[in-house]
Order: structure tokens, then C-alpha cells, then sequence
């Protein structure tokens, strides 16, 4: 479609305003886990970049509250739901248990080969507020 652009780069090249929806998937837990400040400063140049009213879809492997998440390459559903509402940038709208996988007991990591690669995944839907 014409008005449909794939941006691959920092979210800072980005103009403010200028973005409908935007999409992270399967690596908010790569920049969240190791440095939620820096995770924080993604989120407002996302929120930047979004129109107001604009959406952001987060899609990531879930992961066990409490675990070594780093190591494991996964989220809490809770920490990212809490990471993303406590930047004061987005609303949680909506959620979808379309990626469910619940023989995934989330103790292993995404590469594991016992998971072919089908891991339990949340897909979130934000608003920028």
C-alpha cells in the first residue's frame, strides 16, 4: 500500500507527529531487561514519533515475574505492561492471546530447539496518550 512505510532504524530519524502505528516485536525484552532507563528513553521517542491518538503493538516472548529474564531473552507480561503505562505515554487498549503457546512454561529461552521456535507470546495494544 502507498501509505504503509517500513522504517528500519533509530526511532530518532523518525519525524515527531508523523506516525500512525508503530510496532516492536519480540525486542522489548532486549532493551528493557539489561537498562529500563534506556527503555524509558525508547518509549518517548516512539511516543514522539506517533500522532496523538497514534497506536504502538508490542509483541514479545513472556516470560516468569522474577526470573533471569536477561539470559532467558524474555519479559514478564507484567513488567511490560507496567514498563510501558509508567512512562505516562501510553494506555493499555487492548490485548490478544492469538501467540499463546501454553506448552511453553517460559524456562527456556526462544532459540531452545524442545520450542521449534514457537514460544508463549503476548501481543499488546497501546495508545499514546
Amino acid at each position: 500500500r502507498s501509505n504503509i512505510e517500513h522504517h528500519l532504524g533509530p526511532v530518532s530519524d523518525v519525524a515527531a507527529g508523523s506516525v500512525d502505528f508503530a510496532l516492536t516485536a519480540l525486542n522489548f525484552h532486549d532493551v528493557h531487561n539489561p537498562n529500563p532507563a534506556a527503555a524509558q528513553g525508547f518509549l518517548g521517542q516512539i511516543a514522539t514519533a506517533l500522532k496523538p491518538g497514534g497506536i504502538l503493538g508490542v509483541i514479545d516472548h513472556a516470560g516468569n515475574h522474577g526470573a533471569d529474564n536477561v539470559t532467558l531473552h524474555r519479559i514478564a507480561f507484567e513488567d511490560a505492561v507496567s514498563a510501558i503505562v509508567n512512562s505516562g505515554q501510553f494506555a493499555l487498549v487492548g490485548s490478544a492471546d492469538i501467540l499463546d503457546n501454553p506448552a511453553d512454561d517460559h524456562s527456556v529461552g526462544p532459540f531452545d530447539p524442545s520450542l521449534g521456535r514457537n514460544t508463549d507470546r503476548f501481543v499488546l495494544k497501546f495508545v499514546k496518550l
